[in-house]
């Protein structure tokens, strides 16, 4: 295994439920099946920094934030190994699969973003392209090309 320093820089992968009316609290079922996704992950397999963690929290604005987060590290402006940005690759593929079926079983839908920057959305189970095609198929060919 590819070794990483201990500063290797991070980012967070931040993915929640939208709500039509931001200022709604959202039923007890979703945050439960959201809850209950994320715990499942956590304990699907071996996760390389730490396992997906489920956020329920509430902002200075009223706004409910229900989905989870997964820090994976960073191949932004530094050399991360291919061995390890596979790794990465898997992981967020392995939440992304997972908050997929979540959306379709609920008719839910759910944003990502890397960092605070938007990654894409799944609504009713159905990857947008941003998210498909941009985010992960980006990754995936950068990978591949190596």
């Amino acid at each position: 295994m590819a070794s990483i320093t201990a500063n290797h820089p991070k980012q967070q992968l931040l993915f929640w439920v939208v709500q039509e009316d931001h200022r709604e609290d959202l039923d007890d079922a979703i945050c439960t099946a959201v809850e209950t996704t994320i715990e499942n992950l956590a304990r699907s397999g071996a996760w390389m920094i730490g396992p997906p963690e489920y956020v329920n929290q509430v902002d200075d604005e009223s706004y409910r934030l229900v989905g989870g987060v997964h820090e994976i590290y960073s191949a932004l402006r530094v050399s991360l190994p291919r061995e390890v940005d596979l790794i990465m690759l898997d992981e967020v593929e392995r939440i992304v699969q997972a908050v997929q079926k979540l959306s379709r079983d609920l008719s839910l839908e759910i944003e990502f973003e890397l960092d605070g920057d938007s990654a894409g959305t799944v609504e009713n189970g159905e990857l947008d392209e941003f998210l498909s095609t941009v985010f992960l198929g980006e990754w995936r060919r950068h990978l591949h090309q190596e």
